[in-house]
Formats: structure tokens, C-alpha cells, sequence
């Protein structure tokens, strides 16, 4: 699914760009996917992100064996420089690259800082991906391309999270992102007076 919508790429440059010693930045899933990157262009961002996972898996091990409580950071220190790696929320990480004469400190308080916006963009991405699912479980259930549902019950169909009051009206609408989300993953999204409808 199409997650540009939700700003991670505008993160990952401030990010990048607030910090002259950063040379690439990504954001992964827990299960090796990448999800958003700036990186050069010889690096292969679904290899790094498997080879992430990989090395995250083994220090969540290591950390529970040696009963350190919950895995939060990890970095790695080579002859040129240092990778570091912090838990973005429960289903994701954050992957940095930096040069060897890099402010460690500076840069993990930069990226505890996007940590924090990343966790709220993703759970509402992974909101819009589980609504979008049901919405299209249901007309592939009663095989239709469309369905209707009165404004006033949306929430009893899609997380509240998701939703936004109507200024002219008062009533329920789409948060206007989650809505492009939907769009992008085609499932068209329209107002008819009370009623939401969706299309395929």
C-alpha cells in the first residue's frame, strides 16, 4: 500500500538535513519492510531493511535473555562510521546512518524526537489499512462495488481515529489524508447529503 500520504518522507528529511552527519535514514517494520528511506543511491532499501531485521531480532533475543526489559535502541560502530537503530512504537523501527565524527548524543535526541511523530502517522496508517480491508471484505461479501453508510454511524464502521466533524454540518467525514489513503488504495470515497459512500 501507497504510505506516502502520511509524511514520513518529510520527517526523515528534517531529520536528515538538521543533522550535517547523517548520510541515510529509514524507516522499517519490525518484520524486515521498509517503509520510507533516503538513501544513496547504490543501497538497496529492501536488503538493508531484511539485514535490519535480521540484527533487531537478535538484540530483542539477546535482551530478554539478559533480562533488560523491553528492546529500545540499538548502534553499531564501525571504522567509518556508526548505525543506529531505535524502536519507532511497538511495529516499526528507525534506522540511521552516520559519519564517525558524529555528536552521538545530539543525534539520539533527534531521533527519540521523530520517534515520537513517527508512532502517531503509522497507527493511523495502519488504522486506514485495517479499514480499508473491511470495507472491501464486506461489498466482496455482498458482491458489490459500492456500498452506503449514514454519517452519523461512520465511526461504528471505521476507528474514530480515522474520522473528523464536518464543519458546515456537524457530522462525521473522513480525515482528508485517511480519505487520499483510501483513494490511493482505490477505494473511492464520496458524500451524498447524510451518507458516506464507497467505491471500488
Amino acid at each position: 500500500m501507497d504510505s506516502n500520504l502520511f509524511d514520513y518522507e518529510e520527517l526523515l528529511e528534517k531529520l536528515k538535513y538538521s543533522i550535517p552527519e547523517i548520510q541515510a535514514v529509514a524507516i522499517i517494520t519490525n518484520e524486515g519492510m521498509p517503509i520510507a528511506s533516503i538513501l544513496p543511491p547504490e543501497i538497496d532499501d529492501v536488503k538493508i531493511s531484511a539485514m535490519t531485521s535480521a540484527l533487531l531480532s537478535l538484540a530483542e533475543m539477546t535482551v530478554a535473555e539478559m533480562e533488560k526489559g523491553d528492546f529500545e535502541e540499538l548502534y553499531v560502530k564501525g571504522k567509518d562510521g556508526y548505525l543506529i537503530y531505535l524502536q519507532a512504537g511497538p511495529r516499526a523501527v528507525l534506522a540511521v546512518s552516520t559519519t564517525i565524527d558524529v555528536k552521538l548524543g545530539l543525534v539520539f535526541l533527534e531521533c527519540k524526537t521523530t520517534c515520537e511523530k513517527i508512532f502517531p502517522i503509522l497507527t493511523l496508517q495502519i488504522l486506514s489499512e485495517k479499514a480499508i480491508s473491511k470495507i472491501s471484505y464486506l461489498m466482496k461479501e455482498k458482491q458489490v462495488n459500492e456500498m452506503e453508510v449514514e454519517r452519523k454511524y461512520l465511526s461504528e464502521l471505521i476507528s474514530h481515529e480515522l474520522i473528523q466533524q464536518d464543519e458546515s454540518d456537524n457530522l462525521p467525514i473522513i480525515k482528508p489524508s485517511v480519505k487520499s489513503f483510501f483513494e490511493k488504495n482505490r477505494i473511492k470515497v464520496e458524500y451524498d447529503g447524510i451518507l458516506t459512500k464507497f467505491f471500488k
